[in-house]
Order: structure tokens, then C-alpha cells, then sequence
């Protein structure tokens, strides 16, 4: 039996699982680290995130020059708005506000889904190189069921929660 132990990952901060033993052949033969890390992955999250940081610096070394030279703040003029025609007499106000805020949450909440998405979609595709590299096409434990969908070369994954596998309650 494998223990799992939880620990923040270095790179991201968020709860990493070690899915494998230092014993595993997958982490001696060098195939993945003990989180599911192929060679080289870190490296090049590493450099990214490098990146990221000199991108930012140089902005924030190009904003201080510009606010040195004065030019900070300034921004484009903006063409003024046309006034809003006034509400006629006796009519209501055309704005309804629970269509306008429920539109805004719901552009809120499309944005959310897809960043979530390019999540899954990620891990899906790390899952399947790991059943590839363990040679199998479903695994069954515990409450959780991988499987290959072959067709699609994706993977189809259900994970039973503790409250789940009691079965339904009798009322």
C-alpha cells in the first residue's frame, strides 16, 4: 500500500499529492518524479515562470521611468460620451436591473468555467500519459474509477465521495 502525503507544491502553491514511491519503476526508470512530474516538465515551468518575473520587472522598470519623466499618468483622451437620451414622461426606465446583473454574473462566471476547463483539460492529459505508462486502460480503487476512452484519447474519471459509498440513506 502507497502512503499519499500532501504537501504544497513548490511551484504553484496549491495541495500536491506524491502519487508514487522513490521504489516505483516509474520514478526509478526516470519515466516521472514521485508527483507525477515528467523529466523535464519542472525545468520548463521553471523557465516560465523566470519569464514571467523578468516580463514584470521590466514593466515595472519602464512604468518608474515613465513616471520619472512625467509621462506617467497620462492617459489617451477619451472621446466624450454622448448623453443618454432622457426617459420620456410617463414611461419607465428602460435599464432592468436584475437582466443587467444577472448577465454580468453569468459573463463572470463563463470566464471562471474556462480557466477551470483548461485546468481539466491539462489534467486529463497528464492522467492519460500516466495509464499509458502504467499499461492499463481503467483502474478501479477505493471508490475511484479511471478509464481510457479510446476513441476520444481522453479519459473518463469518477471519484465516489466518503458520504457516497454508504449508499442512499433510508428515510
Amino acid at each position: 500500500m502507497t502512503s499519499r502525503t500532501l504537501h504544497l507544491c513548490a511551484h504553484c502553491g496549491w495541495p500536491a499529492v506524491k502519487i508514487f514511491e522513490q521504489t516505483d519503476p516509474l520514478v526509478v526508470n526516470g519515466t516521472y518524479d514521485v508527483e507525477g512530474y515528467r523529466p523535464g516538465e519542472r525545468a520548463r515551468i521553471a523557465r516560465h515562470q523566470a519569464r514571467v518575473a523578468r516580463l514584470e520587472a521590466e514593466m515595472t522598470k519602464r512604468r518608474a521611468a515613465a513616471k520619472a519623466n512625467g509621462k506617467a499618468g497620462r492617459a489617451k483622451p477619451v472621446p466624450p460620451r454622448t448623453p443618454r437620451q432622457p426617459n420620456l414622461p410617463g414611461t419607465d426606465d428602460r435599464a432592468i436591473r436584475d437582466l443587467e446583473e444577472t448577465a454580468q454574473h453569468l459573463a463572470d462566471v463563463r470566464t471562471q468555467s474556462t480557466r477551470l476547463q483548461l485546468e481539466v483539460v491539462t489534467l486529463k492529459d497528464r492522467l492519460l500519459h500516466m495509464m499509458k505508462a502504467h499499461g492499463k486502460r481503467s483502474y478501479h480503487r477505493k471508490g475511484i474509477a479511471i478509464d481510457v476512452v479510446a476513441e476520444n484519447e481522453t479519459v473518463k474519471v469518477r471519484v465516489q465521495r466518503a458520504d457516497e459509498e454508504a449508499g442512499p440513506a433510508e428515510p
